[in-house]
């Protein structure tokens, strides 16, 4: 069987495998939020995000800068910017709710309120708990336009491997200069996401072939569990430990996810991941929220005290830390849920 990342696409664009890579990532990043044990959770660290940077960039194309870079830059304010003001101010203006029904310990005056929006608008400022995954959209937004005005200046000079020593250069200052946490995070991060150009570029193959299987289960696996036993990574924190050993575990993260969707590609779960791959949006905004949904459950059942409401991410400490699968499976599901009913009632609505 070779099934290449090229030919999953369908005329419309649509990729199943990197849809898949993506819903593997996103349930990943929930069930490191949800409180899974330490162990497992230091070897999701160690490549989930950077899958998504990856992935991010795979399929850019230098044409997409060089023939209209003002258009390049607004689609960016669109599909990042945009959304993170939308939800910060949407999820600002529910605070005092939340306070009320116990989410938060704090309440919001107007006055505090206007500053707390006004500073989403001007600097993407990452002020609301329920949006703490927002980072990344944060991450993303700076390092496409880094990584924008890079491949523009290469054309512009016409020196062939401007991109590349320019990424290699920033990294350095990044990991070497301390500036500040945004500004060295988004350089150390800048080589992952040349890698995802440079696959997408050169139509890099990740064909599902017994060869590529083998080295993703007995190459790559052994070496993020033996990574996961002394590795610390959090790239929100811009904690990479070593710079190679971090290299060398988020490839080895990323092949391995890349490789295992090609392979339940053609499952009936890979129809559902394939789902919830095109939601990952929905899941990155609002799985704090079903987190919290459902110790309110919890509570009102009488399972959990009414303080665990303000535990973050997932409470703890009750003799229910096993239920963190659940948190993850509410986490992915109920985004993914609402989701695909208000495309629904949309779709009914616009042919009424």
């Amino acid at each position: 069987m070779r099934t290449t990342v090229e030919n999953t696409s369908v005329s419309r664009g649509h990729n199943a495998q990197v849809s898949i890579a993506k819903a593997l990532g996103i349930i990943l990043m929930v069930m490191g939020h949800a409180g899974c044990p330490g162990y497992l959770h230091d070897f999701i660290y160690l490549f989930h995000m950077p899958l998504f940077f990856f992935l991010s960039a795979y399929f850019f194309r230098d044409a997409k800068v060089v023939d209209s870079a003002g258009q390049y830059v607004l689609r960016k304010f669109k599909n990042l910017y945009w959304p993170y003001i939308k939800w910060s101010i949407i999820f600002l203006l529910l605070h005092n709710l939340f306070y009320q029904i116990g989410f938060y310990d704090n309440n919001l005056s107007w006055q505090e309120l206007f500053v707390n929006v006004k500073r989403s608008v001007r600097g993407m400022w990452q002020g609301e708990r329920m949006l703490g995954a927002y980072w990344f959209l944060i991450s993303l937004f700076w390092e496409s336009l880094l990584f924008g005005l890079i491949i523009w200046v290469k054309h512009k000079t016409k020196f062939r491997y401007f991109d590349l020593i320019a990424v290699v250069f920033l990294f350095l200052v990044g990991y070497y200069a301390p500036i500040d946490l945004l500004v060295n995070r988004e350089m150390v991060i800048l080589p992952i996401f040349y890698l995802g150009y440079w696959a997408g570029t050169h139509k890099m193959d990740f064909s599902l072939r017994r060869s590529h299987l083998l080295i993703a289960l007995l190459v790559c696996l052994p070496l993020l569990c033996y990574f996961a036993t002394f590795m610390k990574v959090v790239v929100a924190q811009g904690e990479f430990c070593n710079p190679i050993l971090f290299f060398v575990g988020s490839f080895a993260g990323i092949y391995l996810v890349i490789i295992i969707s090609g392979l339940i590609k053609s499952l009936r779960v890979g129809r559902w991941l394939d789902i919830v791959g095109g939601g990952t949006m929905s899941v990155l905004t609002f799985h704090f929220l079903f987190f919290k949904l459902l110790t309110l459950l919890f509570v009102w059942v009488g399972t959990f005290p009414k303080e665990s409401l303000l535990q973050w991410h997932a409470p703890c400490g009750y003799g229910y830390e096993y239920l963190w699968w659940l948190y993850t499976m509410v986490g992915v599901l109920g985004p993914i849920a609402c989701r695909e009913l208000m495309k629904r009632i949309t779709t009914k609505t616009i042919h009424r």
